[in-house]
C-alpha cells in the first residue's frame, strides 16, 4: 500500500463529512423557511375565513349598514391583512384581491342578492385554494437551494462510495487478498 492511499482516503472521508455538514445546514435553513411558509398558509387561510364569514353574516342579517359595523370592520381588518401579505413585485393574489373589493363592494350596495355575494365567494375561494395549494406544493418539495443542494450532496456522496470501494479494491489486490483470472 502506498503512502497516499490513506491520505486519499482521509481526504475522502474529510470532505463526506463536509458534504453531511453542508447538507446539515441546507436543511436547517429549508425547515425554518418551511415553518415560515406554513405559518403564511395559515394565516392566510384564517383572514379569508374571517372575511368570507363577515362577508355572508352582512349580506344575510337584512339590518342597517350601520349596526353590522363589526362586521365590516372585521372583513376590512381581515382583507387589509391579506393585502399586507401579497408581494408587490409578484402580482399572484392580484385575481383574490380584486375578488375581495369587489365582494365588499357587493356586500355594501343595497339590493344585492345573496346568490350573487356567494357566486363572488366561490370565485375568491377558489383563485385563493389554487395559491395556497402552490405554496403548499413549495413546502412539500422543499425550498430549490435545498434540492439542489440535496441533488449535489448525493452525487459526491456517490462518487465519494465508488471511489472508497475503487481503493478498497486496489488495496485488497495488492495485498493479495483479490485475485483476477485463474491462480
Amino acid at each position: 500500500m502506498s503512502n497516499t492511499t490513506p491520505a486519499l482516503i482521509a481526504a475522502m472521508v474529510a470532505l463526506v463529512a463536509a458534504g453531511i455538514v453542508f447538507f446539515g445546514a441546507l436543511i436547517t435553513k429549508d425547515l425554518k423557511i418551511t415553518e415560515f411558509r406554513q405559518a403564511w398558509i395559515n394565516d392566510q387561510r384564517k383572514d379569508l375565513a374571517t372575511l368570507v364569514a363577515a362577508a355572508l353574516k352582512i349580506a344575510r342579517s337584512g339590518a342597517s349598514k350601520k349596526s353590522l359595523s363589526g362586521d365590516l370592520r372585521q372583513f376590512d381588518e381581515a382583507a387589509e391583512r391579506i393585502v399586507l401579505r401579497e408581494n408587490p413585485k409578484k402580482k399572484e393574489w392580484a385575481a383574490p384581491l380584486a375578488s375581495i373589493a369587489k365582494l365588499r363592494g357587493l356586500m355594501l350596495s343595497a339590493g344585492t342578492s345573496e346568490c350573487l355575494l356567494e357566486v363572488e365567494i366561490a370565485l375568491l375561494r377558489r383563485a385563493s385554494q389554487a395559491l395556497m395549494k402552490e405554496e403548499w406544493d413549495r413546502v412539500r418539495e422543499g425550498e430549490p437551494t435545498y434540492r439542489h443542494g440535496r441533488a449535489f450532496v448525493q452525487l459526491v456522496m456517490s462518487v465519494v462510495g465508488i471511489a472508497l470501494f475503487m481503493a478498497v479494491c486496489a488495496i485488497g489486490y495488492g495485498k493479495g487478498f483479490i485475485v483476477l483470472g485463474r491462480p
